[in-house]
């Protein structure tokens, strides 16, 4: 798995993209490193790309390890809501089982939610218009993790 990712420090927007076959290992080092950034306290609004991420890989596990491994994932993501309280989080999403996990974290977290469509993104994280163009946004990220 691939994960790149920018912060748009003036529009407090953090923009992720996944890509690849999920690591769960990858993903809770991943957001351990955003929680300890210096700009994290800014942000108010994350865009989280989900529309090239694969979970071939929990298909070959055991359903009990994948059960797991999603309870890790969202007790990850508890922890740092407590320090996110007041961050809007948008999954975009295009596919069934990547549409499936950002329900099942919009339905523990009240400022979650998933979009199919750029249009809808942008609205519910009320994106300015400079940054409209979000296609373009998440295939020019400047980092990767």
């Amino acid at each position: 798995m691939e994960i790149r990712y920018q912060i748009f420090e003036k529009e407090n927007l953090l923009v992720e993209k996944f890509t690849g076959d999920l690591s769960v290992e990858l993903y809770l080092q991943y957001a351990g490193y955003i929680m300890r950034h210096p700009l994290r306290k800014s942000i108010s609004k994350v865009l989280i790309d989900f529309r090239d991420i694969l979970f071939e890989d929990l298909y070959k596990r055991d359903f009990d390890e994948v059960v797991d491994k999603m309870k890790e994932i969202r007790e990850n993501a508890r922890n740092n809501e407590i320090q996110m309280r007041d961050t809007k989080v948008v999954f975009w999403v295009d596919k069934p089982i990547p549409t499936v996990i950002a329900h099942i974290f919009k339905n523990s977290f009240p400022n979650y939610n998933y979009y199919s469509s750029e249009k809808h993104v942008i609205e519910n994280l009320e994106i300015p218009e400079h940054l409209t163009n979000l296609e373009n946004i998440v295939e020019n990220l400047e980092n990767t993790f």
